[in-house]
């Protein structure tokens, strides 16, 4: 399986944002791998005897793996969107990653918890900095 970069440069794909390939290649993929992560983790809580006190923990999850998964593929695309419509993309992404982050840190005794919050925090890190290049 090829990585995301070597993908994008094969294709001679014009990259948005102005942005080197690797950077958004490196955004793509920790959203796909934060998308993995929280599924898992969504599926592992929901069978937890506590699965009612982590409701807001699973919900939230679900939202920015959602929100993940809208951004991973904006990005993905091989025709650039309006940079407008990129950075709001990303900031409600941040936000969705940053809340997940949040409520799994709350939990961090469950080593799922801990597993997807470090998860978010990094997507949400490569989300802001891609964030940053916009024009």
């Amino acid at each position: 399986m090829q990585s995301t970069t070597t993908m994008l440069r094969e294709e001679a794909r014009v990259v948005p944002l102005s942005t080197a390939p690797d950077q958004l290649a490196g955004t793509i993929d920790a959203l796909a791998g934060y998308e993995q992560v929280a599924l898992t983790s969504v599926a592992t809580l929901m069978g937890s005897a506590e699965v009612g006190a982590l409701r807001s923990v699973i919900a939230a999850t679900q939202d920015a793996a959602d929100l993940a998964a809208v951004a991973r593929r904006i990005l993905a695309r091989n025709t650039p969107a309006g940079s407008a419509v990129v950075r709001s993309i990303l900031g409600t992404t941040v936000h969705a990653l940053d809340r997940s982050a949040h409520l799994g840190a709350q939990n961090l005794e469950l080593r799922t918890c801990r597993l997807q919050a470090e998860a978010a925090a990094e997507a949400a890190h490569r989300c802001r900095q891609l964030r940053a290049q916009l024009a």
